[in-house]
């Protein structure tokens, strides 16, 4: 057995259930605020970024053992065992990796099922800042990973098989990203949605502030009026009743 093989990889995981996952999380957040929406988005956005590193990762992993067993030990020349030990290192970096990225999405799983017991506000900020770090390193050590693989490469079929990978991956995580965008744009239109609709809001209680104070003033100003009327009704009654008062 190679040395490469006494430590095998993690099982991978059912990217389905996991995909899975991120929908039930989202169907029980339901009509949450935009915060929590936003919070269990950034969660989500990470698990699917994982999924994909981790594929690639494998597929790297696989073409470069492949290629490594292709030549028997015994008949390598000093540069070819130079070769095979960039190999061997090559797959020993891939197989670290896997093993972070199949813990972050173990995380990622984790946290996620306690969205249904956890408000989402109460999620570490940490942990959010945390998971965006751990991925962005990722994405950068598979492409260093890629790199290296395809410098060591023996044909241009190998070469082109491990860009392949690197391409697609990179397609598919620009789409996240694009996707992400959207989400983004979809939050900030919501966001502008409703504090349109809390400004229209006040300027109608403004409104209604106003058509209550001017028919306040109204209700006033008929009543003066009307002291008035009755005033000047009693200072008449008052002068008609001098003369008949002065008579007796």
């Amino acid at each position: 057995m190679s040395p490469q093989d006494e430590h095998p990889l993690p099982e991978e995981l059912d990217a389905r259930t996991e995909r899975a996952s991120f929908s039930a999380a989202r169907h029980h957040v339901g009509e949450a605020g935009l915060i929590q929406l936003d919070t269990l988005e950034q969660i989500i956005h990470a698990g699917r970024e994982q999924i994909v590193v981790t594929q690639a990762l494998r597929q790297v992993v696989t073409a470069t053992l492949k290629q490594l067993h292709a030549t028997p030990p015994g008949q390598l020349s000093a540069l070819t065992q130079q070769h095979r030990a960039n190999l061997e290192g090559i797959v020993q970096s891939g197989r670290a990796q896997i093993q972070i990225a199949h813990r972050l999405r173990l995380t990622i799983q984790e946290t996620l099922a306690q969205v249904r017991e956890t408000p989402l506000e109460q999620i570490s900020g940490h942990l959010l800042n945390t998971l965006s770090e751990s991925v962005h390193q990722q994405v950068q050590d598979l492409e260093a990973i890629i790199g290296a693989a395809v410098g060591q490469a023996d044909s241009l079929e190998q070469v082109a098989g491990l860009e392949q990978v690197g391409t697609q991956a990179a397609a598919r995580l620009q789409q996240m990203e694009h996707d992400r965008g959207e989400h983004e744009l979809m939050k900030l239109e919501r966001e502008a949605a409703e504090t349109l609709g809390r400004i229209r809001e006040l300027e109608r209680a403004g409104q209604s502030q106003a058509q209550r104070k001017n028919q306040l003033l109204a209700e006033a100003q008929t009543a003066e009026a009307r002291i008035a009327e009755l005033e000047q009704a009693s200072a008449e009654d008052q002068a008609e009743t001098a003369p008949e008062d002065a008579q007796q």
